[in-house]
């Protein structure tokens, strides 16, 4: 009797060991994919990627006025410029971003900062165009980025002339001559 009791208590106590070992490795395991995941998670809401190689593809969107940055996450997720909603949420917190309604003209090959830094700067041309009463609301939503594209346009046209067969940046066609 007392052998059967001493084996019971030596076989309990070895049970009990590994159950105990078995429970610290699955915490283990669990911190270890806990841990995994915070960093991907957080990679993901910092890491700056585009959405396609350059060149890219372009996608508009219209900013409406009173829209919230969750309305112009998912209106950037729906075009194809982002792929991650709480990445662009959290970034313009982080970087102050105020968006201005109007209608922006975006690429695809553009990350998350790109992106909040092109809204923010066309944003604040079109508030200082707005101010200067040269921008009415009717004409932003029908061709402000089409304004600013085709000044772009304009101003490449005069900075790029070509002499003989290389192209010289930054000459006029005056000076070409």
């Amino acid at each position: 009797m007392g052998r059967r009791k001493a084996v019971r208590t030596v076989s309990s106590a070895i049970i009990g060991a590994a159950w105990r070992v078995i429970l610290f490795m699955l915490v283990i395991y669990f911190l270890q994919i806990g841990a995994l995941m915070a960093y991907r998670y957080g990679h993901g809401l910092l890491y700056q990627h585009a959405m396609e190689e350059p060149p890219g593809t372009e996608a508009s969107i219209e900013i409406l006025k009173g829209e919230s940055r969750r309305a112009i996450a998912e209106k950037l997720e729906k075009a194809g410029l982002i792929d991650n909603q709480d990445a662009f949420l959290f970034q313009s917190r982080l970087y102050k971003a105020e968006f201005v309604p109007g209608s922006y003209t975006l690429n695809r090959s553009m990350s998350i900062k790109e992106l909040i830094d092109y809204l923010k700067e066309e944003g604040r041309k079109l508030t200082e165009l707005r101010e200067r009463k040269l921008l009415t609301n009717d004409a932003e939503s029908e061709g402000a980025s089409q304004d600013s594209r085709d000044s772009q346009e304009a101003a490449g046209d005069e900075a790029d002339v070509t002499i003989g067969d290389s192209p010289v940046e930054g000459e006029s066609s005056r000076g070409a001559g």
